[in-house]
C-alpha cells in the first residue's frame, strides 16, 4: 500500500498529471506518425468519395429608376461608404429599396414556388427523386433515404417521412446553397450559389435572378396601377389646386414607375458582368481535407499513447487491511 496514492487526501495523482501524459505521448512516439499517416489517408479517402461542387457566382448593382446618370454615381459614391443592403435606401431612393427586396425575395417561399413549378429544372436539381419512365416523383434509393423511411413509418416521426419536391423543400435549398455576399468597400453584392452540377449551378443562379427580378417587376406594376386608378380617381375631388397639383405630381411619378416595370430592361438588380462558374471544384477542398485528417489522425494517437500510458501504470484496487 505505499505505492498508492490517494485522490482523496488532494496529493497528485500520477495517472491524471500532464507531466505524466506528456511523458506517455514521448514514449510512445512512433504512434504519432503512424497516427499522421493514416489520417493523411482517411484526408485522401475523403477526397475520393465526396461529391465535388462548384459555384457559380454573379456580382449585382442596384437598377436606377429615378434621377440621371450623375445621380447614380454620386449614389454609388455615398452608398460606398455605407457599405451595407442597410444603406442603399438613402443612397438610391426607390432604387435602393427594390434593391434590397431582391435579396429577401431571392430565398422566399413565393420564388422557391416558381423554381420548383419549373420542371426541367426542378427535376434535374432533384435527379434522385425523379423517375424517369413513370415521368413522376419517387424516394430516393440509398441506405439513408431507407432508415429515414423506416422510422418515419415505425415511429411516425413526420419531419423524417419522405414528401415529393414543393416550395418548401425548394425555400430550404436556397437557403442552403445561395450565399449573398456583401463587400464593405463596394456598393456591389454578389450572389453565390453552390451545387454539384456544373452546368445546372449556373443555370438555376441565372433564373433566381431572372425570376426574383420579374417577382418584383410585376409586383411594382401592379401597385403602380392601383395607385395610379385612385389618383386620377381623386384629382377631380381635391378642394384646392395645391392638392390637385400634389396629386398630379404623385400621378406622374406613378406612371413613370409603371412605365420602367413594363419595359423589359431589369427592374431591381441587374448584373456587371456576365455570371460565371467555376472551373474546378470549390470543396472539398484537398488542403483542409488532409490537414484535417492528419491533424485528427495525430491527435488521436496521441490520446491513444497517453491511454495507453495511464493503463500500464493503474494501480490495483487495495487488498482489505488485514492482507
Amino acid at each position: 500500500m505505499h505505492g498508492l496514492r490517494s485522490a482523496v487526501s488532494g496529493d497528485r495523482v500520477d495517472v491524471l498529471s500532464l507531466e505524466g501524459v506528456a511523458r506517455d505521448i514521448v514514449v510512445r512516439w512512433y504512434l504519432l506518425p503512424l497516427g499522421a499517416v493514416l489520417g493523411f489517408a482517411a484526408g485522401l479517402i475523403h477526397l475520393s468519395i465526396a461529391e465535388p461542387k462548384y459555384t457559380a457566382t454573379v456580382t449585382l448593382a442596384p437598377v436606377l429608376q429615378e434621377g440621371s446618370s450623375g445621380s447614380r454615381l454620386e449614389g454609388l459614391g455615398r452608398l460606398g461608404s455605407l457599405g451595407s443592403l442597410a444603406g442603399l435606401g438613402g443612397a438610391f431612393g426607390r432604387s435602393g429599396m427594390e434593391f434590397r427586396k431582391f435579396f429577401e425575395v431571392a430565398k422566399s417561399r413565393t420564388l422557391a414556388d416558381r423554381l420548383v413549378a419549373n420542371k426541367p429544372l426542378a427535376t434535374r436539381l432533384f435527379h434522385q427523386e425523379w423517375d424517369q419512365s413513370a415521368a413522376r416523383w419517387r424516394p430516393p434509393d440509398g441506405f439513408v433515404p431507407a432508415v429515414k423511411g423506416w422510422l418515419a413509418n415505425s415511429f411516425g416521426i413526420d419531419a423524417l417521412a419522405w414528401q415529393p419536391p414543393d416550395g418548401s423543400r425548394m425555400q430550404q435549398l436556397l437557403r442552403r446553397r445561395l450565399a449573398i455576399v456583401e463587400d464593405p468597400d463596394s456598393p456591389f453584392i454578389r450572389l453565390n450559389f453552390e451545387g454539384r452540377d456544373r452546368d445546372l449551378s449556373l443555370q438555376l443562379l441565372l433564373t433566381i435572378v431572372d425570376q426574383t427580378d420579374s417577382l418584383l417587376r410585376h409586383a411594382a406594376l401592379d401597385r403602380s396601377s392601383k395607385r395610379i386608378a385612385f389618383i386620377e380617381a381623386q384629382i377631380p375631388f381635391q378642394p384646392s389646386s395645391d392638392l390637385q397639383k400634389a396629386f398630379a405630381t404623385e400621378l406622374a411619378e406613378q406612371q413613370r414607375t409603371r412605365i420602367f416595370a413594363a419595359s423589359a430592361a431589369p427592374f431591381a438588380a441587374e448584373p456587371l458582368t456576365p455570371a460565371t462558374v467555376s472551373s474546378r471544384p470549390t470543396w472539398p477542398i484537398p488542403l483542409i481535407s488532409l490537414g484535417v485528417g492528419t491533424g485528427l489522425g495525430l491527435m488521436l494517437a496521441a490520446i491513444a499513447a497517453a491511454w495507453l500510458g495511464a493503463r500500464r501504470r493503474r494501480v490495483p484496487e487495495p487488498l482489505a487491511a488485514n492482507s
